[in-house]
């Protein structure tokens, strides 16, 4: 049986380093958000466990992102510039976890070249500048519901739509 309503996210991680093409870009996953995620909820901070510089730079502004990244003892600094996110893909056409995918990087593109061209000095913690380096996470989400792609309500309307549409077929 196929659920009807279904949420996909994506993250994306690179390292912003001092050298030439500073953005490497390491891994990306995506994950149908059902499943459920072991944290790690130890005391020890896992940036300095694997030698990775901090704090995280956190290009969201998702609560539940936030959430996650404390309750793993990852500092963490939020630093977001947004992007057209209905601009981009094809929601009649992309599979949900391609379409979380090109937009956690499109994300993390934008940021990194933010960041290379100096526009966010003001927005960086203290004593950091744009020659640091810095581990980045990005990420998105979607909502999927009887094979759609929905975009964030654009009105009370609308999201009373989607939630009567969610109650006429729940999963």
């Amino acid at each position: 049986m196929r659920k009807a309503r279904s949420a996909v996210a994506a993250y994306a991680l690179a390292v912003f380093t001092r050298h030439p093409h500073a953005a490497a870009f390491i891994s990306s996953s995506s994950r149908d958000c059902s499943t459920r995620v072991s944290l790690n909820m130890g005391k020890s901070n896992p940036l300095v466990e694997n030698n990775l510089p901090e704090p995280l730079l956190l290009g969201s502004g998702s609560f539940t992102r936030k959430l996650i990244l404390s309750e793993m003892n990852i500092p963490y600094h939020k630093i977001v510039r947004e992007i057209d996110e209905r601009g981009l893909g094809d929601r009649s056409k992309d599979k949900p976890r391609d379409l979380v995918l090109m937009l956690a990087k499109a994300k993390m593109d934008h940021l990194i070249n933010e960041i290379q061209a100096g526009n966010c000095n003001d927005d960086l913690p203290s004593g950091f500048t744009s020659a640091n380096e810095w581990v980045v996470l990005t990420g998105d989400q979607v909502v999927t519901h009887a094979g759609n792609i929905l975009e964030k309500p654009d009105s009370v309307e609308q999201a009373k739509e989607f939630v009567t549409g969610y109650a006429s077929s729940p999963c």
